[in-house]
């Protein structure tokens, strides 16, 4: 709903700004989240651009951009929760996907924030103090493909990208063998070459994958 953007317009420096979203509503409600955000804006002469557009056609949106996207080190690419939305439960349509984002934006780092699915036995010991259990049940019945933690770090490595930071928020735990957040936000860098997967996987993402154990 633009909250984002208006948050960044207010505490820093931003020349344009673009959203994009399938919702009529939403692009609405941002509207009016960047015409109030304007009174108090750093800059007062950010371009706003929001269009109603599929993010998987970034060949479209990516024109909004108006400055060179070879060159846009600048340019941060923020995706809030809807990377589930596209995914129908195949991980390999998120790699194509970031993939495909670096082809157009080779040099702009990317926030991303998920949350994730667990096996059901995990999340049946989890259940009093996560929201979890409650989120992939109605989730299930509208069909959106859920990932899992480790799922989304399979993706950057295979796709190019590199962890700079990862925030993450309610710990899944089953006894000492299976411990991952719920939800997490990443700041993602695209690698400028093909790098092995030692290089290009940070150390906690390599931490995160040995607490993935057998059940």
């Amino acid at each position: 709903d633009g909250t984002f953007i208006k948050e960044l317009a207010i505490n820093i420096w931003i020349n344009e700004s673009i959203g994009i979203d399938l919702s009529k509503i939403a692009i609405t409600q941002s509207y009016e989240n960047l015409i109030i955000s304007n009174k108090w804006c750093k800059n007062k002469n950010c371009h706003q651009k929001l269009e109603e557009c599929n993010i998987l056609n970034i060949e479209k949106w990516s024109q909004l951009y108006s400055k060179d996207r070879n060159t846009a080190s600048n340019a941060l690419i923020s995706i809030w929760f809807i990377l589930h939305e596209i995914s129908n439960k195949d991980k390999s349509i998120i790699t194509n996907f970031l993939r495909n984002l670096r082809k157009y934006f080779p040099c702009s780092k990317v926030i991303i924030g998920e949350f994730f699915s667990a096996p059901s036995k995990i999340l049946s010991e989890n259940k009093d103090h996560l929201i979890t259990p409650e989120f992939l049940f109605f989730h299930e019945l509208s069909n959106q493909g859920v990932l899992e933690h480790k799922d989304y770090l399979q993706s950057f490595c295979d796709s190019g990208y590199q962890i700079l930071n990862e925030i993450n928020f309610g710990n899944i735990n089953y006894h000492a063998d299976y411990s991952c957040p719920s939800s997490s936000i990443w700041l993602l860098e695209p690698l400028q070459a093909e790098e092995s997967w030692e290089i290009c996987t940070p150390k906690l993402i390599q931490e995160a994958f040995s607490l993935y154990q057998p059940i």
